[in-house]
């Protein structure tokens, strides 16, 4: 990655460090620095709020808070959630700890630093944007001259200048650093979060491919602010992390027969292509999380895996240079990261009159991993297998997923894309949007929260609980315990060879029919007003 995209990745990061979601004014820009063009006024105005959100707003450290550089995670992870307050108030976990006037002073001047790299860093952000739209604008009409080359050529060159100007990050450090150790040296509570390093500071200029960034809570490398998977505190990685006890002994499954892929990507034309290789270290490791946008992903649970493997492929040379794939180590979490530096992901058509275009820049990727960790997948659009995983969990948006042979615990959230789990403890769906969901031969319950207009089939299983079916239809057949379903809106259940008891607590306008019920039926009168 150049240091370009790594102001970039820093502008944002730093545009959530100590803010709420609540919009404010923009600040007006700069004379001489306003942008030209939609994409980077649209950049600008942004960007005027999160400087303003900096300035006013608490700036955090811990829980996944702080400086990251070049891939060295110094956010001091295991600490407590300090703030650093507008008046140089210092809070660790919520309480405030007294500080004399030397130690508000310090404080106060840290927190600059903070806000000086993060403004250097939104200065460049709309420069980068600005050129973004000016290369979308001639790209256009490059299309009715031809000379697409010039374009790129011009585009090239006016990037290039950015370099020089996201050196100013790395010259800021220094200062930064001593300020940071001598707070460190006056105010013990500081301690633990005075994280930066000289070679944190030497790495920052090493153009190698990886990141500076100042990270906010939901800052991951993936944030993006149409997605609300990062502000989801019932979300399918966090079910799983809350379950990440050593998991009891059960019966092996057999191994699950390879899965015919939905796209036969082998046989997709590719203009430019490149094969994918990637050694993973999972030494120590508890959790293998997948970090993916419009990618598709196999993974299969083995002992001693530790491998990403694939193809990329794309429609331009460019396209394929900014397809990454990067792992990165947080304590026994290793998260593998499949992204696109230019910001566009999938497939994408364009027809102008006579003129037709097709944009490509797609990944699949073929992992193999320990058997003995829990493997965590969030997804946006892309196609996801798992096989034989210890424990899992999906967070998918409208993509397809497949959880076969889970050998523990299983946990899903589910968009328009379609489900498959079949083999696995326990299993929780959180969510299914307007994709359908195949769960079968589940050992223990099967819980379902909440259902939008999707269906769900429910076949062999050891008990079945949903909270809420929406205009979805749900099917359960071969449950050896009981079903219970909260609230019914006008789709159906159906329950066919239940042992145990059959409960709903409220109807709509909504069917339910049985057939074979063992125990008590527990059906309320419609309610269709």
């Amino acid at each position: 990655m150049s240091r370009t995209s790594k102001l970039v990745s820093l502008s944002l990061a730093t545009a959530l460090v100590g803010c709420s979601p609540s919009p404010q004014p923009a600040a007006a820009p700069a004379p001489g620095n306003t942008a030209q063009t939609a994409i980077g006024q649209a950049a600008q105005n942004a960007i005027a709020q999160a400087r303003t959100k900096l300035e006013t707003e608490n700036i955090k450290l811990g829980q996944g808070n702080g400086i990251n550089i070049n891939g060295s995670n110094r956010a001091a992870s295991n600490q407590p959630l300090a703030e650093i307050t507008p008046k140089g108030d210092f809070i660790v976990d919520g309480k405030t700890v007294a500080v004399d006037a030397n130690q508000r002073a310090l404080l106060l001047d840290y927190r600059k630093h903070v806000i000086d790299i993060a403004g250097i860093g939104m200065a460049i952000g709309v420069k980068g944007a600005d050129l973004a739209g000016t290369a979308v604008n001639e790209a256009l009409a490059s299309i009715f001259t031809g000379k697409t080359d010039q374009v790129e050529k011009r585009v090239n060159a006016q990037a290039e200048s950015l370099k020089v100007e996201a050196q100013q990050i790395c010259a800021t450090l220094p200062a930064m650093r001593m300020t940071q150790d001598k707070l460190a040296a006056a105010l013990p509570a500081f301690r633990p979060y005075a994280t930066m390093t000289q070679d944190d500071i030497d790495n920052c200029s090493k153009d190698n491919g990886d990141r500076v960034v100042v990270r906010g809570p939901s800052s991951g490398p993936n944030a993006d602010s149409d997605s609300d998977a990062d502000s989801d505190s019932g979300s399918a990685a966090a079910a799983a992390a809350a379950a990440a006890m050593p998991t009891p002994p059960v019966p092996p499954t057999p191994p699950v027969p390879p899965v015919p892929p939905k796209n036969d990507f082998a046989s997709m034309a590719c203009a430019f292509q490149r094969p994918i290789s990637l050694a993973l270290d999972t030494r120590g490791v508890r959790t293998v999380r997948f970090d993916l946008q419009s990618d598709d992903l196999t993974a299969d649970a083995i002992a001693g895996g530790a491998t990403v493997g694939g193809r990329a492929c794309a429609s331009s040379q460019a396209s394929l240079d900014s397809m990454k794939v990067e792992q990165q180590r947080n304590g026994d979490v290793l998260t593998v990261r499949a992204w696109h530096t230019d910001g566009f992901t999938g497939r994408s058509n364009i027809s102008i009159g006579p003129i037709r275009m097709s944009r490509y820049s797609v990944m699949q990727l073929q992992a193999r991993v320990p058997d003995n960790v829990t493997v965590e997948v969030t997804a946006k659009s892309g196609d996801v297998v798992v096989r034989n995983a210890m424990r899992t969990s999906l967070d998918l948006g409208s993509g397809d997923g497949q959880l076969l042979g889970v050998r523990g615990d299983a946990f899903a959230k589910l968009g328009s894309g379609d489900l498959v789990v079949d083999g696995a403890r326990s299993l929780r769906v959180l969510s299914i949007g307007s994709g359908d969901a195949k769960l079968q031969n589940i050992a223990g319950a099967v819980s379902i929260d909440t259902m939008g207009s999707g269906d769900a089939r429910v076949a062999s299983a050891g008990s079945v609980e949903v909270g809420t079916v929406g205009s979805g239809d749900v099917t359960v057949g071969g449950i050896r315990g009981n079903v219970h379903v909260g609230t019914v809106g006008s789709g159906d259940v159906t329950a066919n060879d239940v042992q145990g008891d059959l409960r709903v607590d409220t109807m709509g306008s909504g069917d339910v029919n049985h057939r074979n019920i063992g125990g008590k039926i527990s059906i309320p009168k419609k309610n269709e007003d």
